[in-house]
């Protein structure tokens, strides 16, 4: 499910926002993106997040509940576990 009331709480972020739903997530109706780019949810997290920290001084991945941040180890690559800010 997309949480468009937690898209429209990090509207206010500057920089570029992405937005990557899980691939399982399929029919999602049309939503507000709040400023959000949408990817292909067909993309493995793993190397978007890859080729976005080569390309960005400063990265931060909002997520709920992924294991992604275990396989990722950059510096610049922040995980925020949206589960426990909601």
């Amino acid at each position: 499910m997309l949480d468009e009331n937690f898209l429209k709480k990090l509207s206010n972020l500057h920089g570029l926002k992405l937005l990557k739903l899980h691939p399982h997530i399929k029919n999602v109706k049309q939503v507000n993106l709040y400023g959000f780019t949408q990817v292909l949810s067909s993309i493995p997290a793993e190397i978007l997040i890859t080729q976005v920290a080569y390309e960005f001084k400063n990265v931060k991945v909002y997520h709920h509940g992924s294991t992604v941040f275990r396989y990722i180890a950059f510096k610049n690559v922040g995980f925020i576990n949206i589960e426990s800010e909601v």
